[in-house]
């Protein structure tokens, strides 16, 4: 068997260190992903935020008002007071159980995050199928 030249020990040497440089570019994208998928169910997640804090706002502010007049109409109509009173608190109620099931269903649009961690566990579980450490050689080739 011939031994091999200087040449060629560079060039393997030199696709050795292309190829770590390959692989470290590839787990750059990798995180890079990961990142962009974060960000966008943060985004998903204030928007869902964003609805629970309007119906809150838009339900205090309207509420006093909304409340009495609607309490006043139904005892115009022959409702007794108490009775005109319930019926509207339990009106509000039903509304504000209808936004919060809008935020909830804006939070289960979120898929960012177990899309981070899928792609972190698939490039963990390739790297430790497919690269291997370097077995000790007979001193044929050296990066020294």
């Amino acid at each position: 068997m011939s031994e091999m030249s200087d040449s060629e020990k560079i060039s393997v040497a030199k696709m050795i260190l292309q190829t770590v440089e390959d692989f470290a570019t590839i787990i750059k994208g990798e995180i890079n992903i990961a990142k962009k998928s974060l960000a966008n169910s943060v985004k998903k997640l204030g928007s869902g935020i964003g609805l629970i804090i309007t119906a809150f706002l838009l339900i205090n502010v309207s509420l006093l008002f909304f409340l009495i007049a609607l309490a006043y109409g139904f005892i115009q109509m022959g409702i007794p007071s108490w009775a005109s009173f319930l019926l509207v608190a339990a009106i509000m109620i039903a509304l504000a159980i209808i936004f919060v099931l809008l935020a909830f269903r804006s939070f289960r649009r979120v898929k960012g995050i177990g899309e981070a961690s899928r792609i972190g566990i698939e490039t963990s579980k390739y790297i430790a199928e497919n690269i291997k450490k370097p077995e000790k050689t007979s001193g044929w080739f050296t990066l020294d």
